[in-house]
């Protein structure tokens, strides 16, 4: 059983198998669709490769471990998985990359193997074309020992390969030709490199996006989660509570680590309700929204405050109101922050004018927790409301908008917020 609490966040592959669910993290279609493409490699000529993107906590990290479980039970007579996990390091030359491929590998493989591996790594040569030329030739000679054609399993993607600048289009020549390795990256986002016209990378992998949960999928995953890793209050919470699980994943975005938080705390703390579960998943968030929030310019950071305690989407105009900045100060902070995807535009009726929310719905809702007092409060009225709310048999189901014209007038104010989805 594992203790409570102990569910990693960010290293999915300390996870048990049974724990990984690819239908529940929403990644099955594109674990089989890589797999599927994997298999109808003949070996010859270079394979397909392939970018996963996704928002945070979107499960990117889980897909990629999926994807290694798939390849050694599926595809083991072809292919072998290597790993290379978010905190590897980053090397900035062509030598520096195969290195870690291959330091990556002699983990992957069995000791009998290993040991002469880091032999031959030991004793490359130091001048830096003869020691990517070895490197390269030594892990060449490693997938012909094996009999199987290497997937390399590349977390952060965009980070990793946008260290590699000078050598985008030296990586690119090797993958493109070398019929014994296959690409498989993970990105936040699509990456610059591959979408502008004069990058290396342009046109050169086969995009999945890996879509986010509903809060009915998030909470289908948390209870698999709670069971399959003994967590038997937090299971009982969420089999006998499930309107109060169902308001947290309204709230909150709802994806794989969110679900995974979420397990961890009832497995901690069963008693209250949504709007404690909220707070506690908030506080939990507050390293990395308060990070986020502090890494913008300081008028930045004011536009953003402003934005997260409005509620409602308002205008430039309103905004500098309230701030006390002139106007044309803060359009020009939210044409930034705009164009970087922390702001969104949207219509506000009658006519054509354009009003402001942010884009990221969690760092909204972690901000009106922050500030305590009457902010704070709105928010646990409106996870109470969600909570204890019934469903009404004259409408269709909540969408992403949460059906506005269902909630209270106290929530009606908040149906914008609410609905800010990646």
């Amino acid at each position: 059983m594992t203790p409570p609490g102990a569910l990693p966040l960010y290293l999915p592959d300390l996870l048990p198998t049974r724990a990984l669910s690819a239908e529940l993290t929403g990644a099955r279609p594109l674990v089989d669709r890589i797999v599927t493409d994997l298999a109808l490699h003949d070996g010859a000529g270079a394979p397909q490769h392939h970018l996963i993107f996704g928002g945070p906590g979107r499960g990117k990290s889980a897909a990629l471990a999926l994807l290694a479980a798939r390849i050694a039970s599926d595809l083991s007579d072809t292919w072998f998985p290597v790993p290379l996990h978010a905190g590897w390091p980053r090397a900035s030359t062509l030598s520096g990359w195969w290195l870690a491929v291959l330091d990556a590998l002699a983990q992957a493989v069995p000791p009998s193997l290993a040991a002469p591996l880091r032999d031959a790594l030991s004793a490359l040569p130091d001048p830096e074309g003869d020691r990517s030329h070895q490197a390269l030739q030594l892990l060449r000679g490693c997938a012909d020992t094996l009999d199987r054609r290497l997937v390399l399993l590349l977390d952060d993607a965009d980070a990793v390969l946008g260290r590699l600048s000078a050598h985008q289009w030296a990586l690119r020549e090797v993958l493109s030709t070398e019929p014994r390795l296959a690409l498989v990256g993970a990105s936040a986002t699509p990456m610059d490199l591959t979408i502008d016209y004069g990058a290396a990378f342009y046109d050169f992998f086969q995009t999945h996006e890996l879509p986010p949960l509903t809060p009915a999928a998030a909470l289908a995953l948390a209870a698999h989660l709670a069971h399959a890793l003994g967590h038997d209050a937090a299971a009982q919470t969420l089999a006998t509570q499930p309107r109060r699980a169902e308001a947290v994943f309204t709230l909150l975005t709802p994806t794989p680590r969110l679900a995974a938080a979420y397990v961890a705390e009832l497995a901690l703390a069963p008693a209250g309700d949504a709007a404690t579960d909220v707070l506690r998943l908030l506080d939990r968030a507050t390293p990395t929204c308060a990070a986020r929030l502090r890494a913008l310019p300081e008028q930045a950071q004011q536009v953003v405050e402003g934005l997260a305690a409005a509620w409602d989407p308002c205008t430039a105009a309103d905004l500098a109101a309230t701030l006390r900045l002139p106007v044309n100060t803060v359009s020009s902070q939210l044409s930034r922050l705009a164009h970087q995807g922390l702001v969104e535009k949207v219509p506000l009726p009658p006519g054509a004018r354009l009003g402001f929310l942010l884009a990221d719905r969690d760092l909204a809702l972690w901000y009106l927790a922050l500030s305590g007092g009457p902010l704070r409060q709105r928010l646990c009225a409106l996870a109470r409301a969600l909570e204890h709310a019934e469903p009404t048999p004259d409408l269709p189901p909540p969408s992403d908008d949460l059906a506005v014209a269902r909630l209270a007038p106290e929530r009606r104010r908040a149906a914008r917020l609410l609905s800010r989805r990646p």
